[in-house]
Formats: structure tokens, sequence, C-alpha cells
């Protein structure tokens, strides 16, 4: 099982991200998306502050599909 964080274009909640990592099965992969990546912090790839557009979800699916052929 991996699970995937997306972006968002609000701060990330690292507190959320501790408890999520605290209760899930520790064998679990859990991919989150480059923070450092420009392109998600461009308000024009995303629909709203929770939702990337269809630009925003190419970027983010290539970098999944470049996290699940290593993982």
């Amino acid at each position: 099982m991996i699970y995937a964080f997306p972006p968002n274009y609000r701060e990330v909640n690292i507190d959320f991200q501790k408890r999520f990592e605290e209760i899930v099965d520790k064998r679990t992969k859990i991919f989150y998306y480059n923070e450092e990546n420009k392109e998600y912090r461009n308000v024009a790839n995303f629909i709203d502050d929770g939702h990337l557009n269809k630009n925003g979800a190419k970027i983010f699916t290539s970098e999944l599909i470049e996290y699940l052929k290593h993982n």
C-alpha cells in the first residue's frame, strides 16, 4: 500500500502528516510531493486551495510515477 499526499496551495500541515505516519502500518509507504518544486506554489496550477487543475495534476502525476517506478 502506498499513500500519496498531493500538493495544495496552503501550508503543509506537519502535525497532520506526523499523526498520519503514527497510525499507518509501518510497512506502508508514503509519498510526499516535492515541496521544493516551485510549480506547487504557482496559483495557476490550482483550481482552488486544495485541488490541482489539469496542468498541476500532470506535474504531480509525473512526480508520482517516478516514485512508483523506484519503489
